[in-house]
């Protein structure tokens, strides 16, 4: 089986738990305390994408959250405080690759357009309807008086999981579980071990 050479930044209780168990998962207290305030909408987003995620690659049921990578060294994240820099291979079977672009489309709860053309004529369409923010739709009372329109809106949200990457720069990965056999390299803020 081929396997992913993959790179997440993670805070430095995630390797703790890595080493000390071989295996870590997110836990929606983790995400709670990352995102603070923001934090249901987030429990909901990931909740949504391991979800539907779940209808393309065998997700086990007590993984209810991504764990988001990097498919490139050139484009992964760099150290930063109380974190660490994981390099890992993963099997592919464990990987879902999916576009950058779709995914910050539905993170913003805006339309997930098939392409250029298709973006352009949604936007048309709102801008007849007087409609500024498309978000609005979803998260406030527009859905109510646009239900078509709303309908679309979550319909085109699927396309995370269909939508090629439209090259390396737009590749991210998700998988659900790390395990320390994966691990090849560690980077910490001040120092790097192989």
């Amino acid at each position: 089986m081929d396997n992913y050479i993959v790179y997440t930044r993670q805070d430095k209780r995630v390797l703790t738990a890595l080493l000390e168990t071989g295996s870590y998962f997110v836990r929606e207290a983790y995400v709670r305390e990352k995102n603070d305030s923001i934090s249901d909408f987030y429990v909901t987003l990931y909740e949504w994408f391991t979800k539907e995620c779940r209808k393309h690659m065998d997700i086990p049921e007590t993984f209810r959250f991504p764990i988001w990578l990097s498919m490139h060294e050139e484009m992964r994240l760099r150290n930063t405080e109380n974190t660490v820099c994981l390099k890992l291979e993963i099997p592919k079977d464990r990987v879902f690759v999916l576009s950058e672009y779709a995914w910050g489309y539905r993170v913003n709860q805006m339309y997930v357009p098939l392409s250029p053309e298709d973006e352009k004529a949604f936007n048309q369409e709102l801008k007849r309807y007087g409609i500024g923010n498309e978000a609005e739709l979803v998260t406030g009372s527009l859905g109510n008086f646009y239900p078509l329109l709303k309908r679309r809106m979550l319909d085109s949200f699927s396309r995370v999981f269909e939508l090629q990457p439209r090259g390396a720069f737009d590749e991210l990965g998700v998988c659900f579980e790390l395990r320390r056999e994966w691990l090849l390299e560690v980077e910490q803020a001040t120092e790097s071990y192989k």
